[in-house]
């Protein structure tokens, strides 16, 4: 009776490896290539804000829609760190920076004007976000739900850890027009 118990105890694991464990993997490589995909379009983007300086209307949203091309929603982050120069108390000049994030920055595109709302007398219109050489500008997109391979192989090892895409790139801006 044992021989059979053990037999059948076996079975039903090897039965769940074959079945489960090859789809792990397929998973796996999904995300894999989805975190790359999502790597190439982040990169590629502030890749190109780096060199020009510049945020458009036109890139911004074509960098939105590269992303929704994934399959996932994304939080986006973007914060551009001004290179401005501070007086000091002994007549010199010290180098800081200034911080804007994603909705001054859209807002700025949008021409919302120095308030931020849209449709009050201080609107000016689309205009193009430009920034200094020496400025940074930095990008970060994490993806709103968690993957595909993150789900099966949570649901495995009845875990609590969630897995979501994401990535981020950005450096020194350079060459400005």
């Amino acid at each position: 009776m044992d021989d059979i118990v053990g037999r059948l105890a076996s079975a039903c694991f090897i039965i769940f490896a074959l079945t489960i464990i090859p789809l792990m993997i397929i998973f796996n490589n999904l995300d894999l290539s989805q975190r790359s995909a999502l790597d190439t379009v982040v990169s590629t983007y502030a890749d190109e804000v780096r060199s020009t300086g510049v945020i458009t209307k036109e890139n911004y949203e074509d960098f939105l829609r590269k992303l929704s091309n994934t399959g996932y929603t994304y939080d986006v982050k973007i914060v551009h760190k001004s290179k401005t120069a501070v007086p000091t108390t002994s007549g010199s000049y010290k180098i800081a920076y200034k911080s804007y994030g994603k909705s001054e920055i859209l807002g700025y595109i949008e021409g919302f004007g120095p308030d931020g709302e849209p449709g009050t007398s201080d609107d000016t219109g689309i205009k193009d976000y430009v920034m200094k050489s020496g400025d940074f500008i930095s990008i970060k997109v994490v993806a709103d739900t968690e993957t595909t391979g993150s789900r099966l192989f949570r649901s495995v090892i009845n875990g609590s850890s969630i897995i979501k895409l994401g990535a981020s790139s950005g450096g020194m801006v350079g060459n400005t027009r």
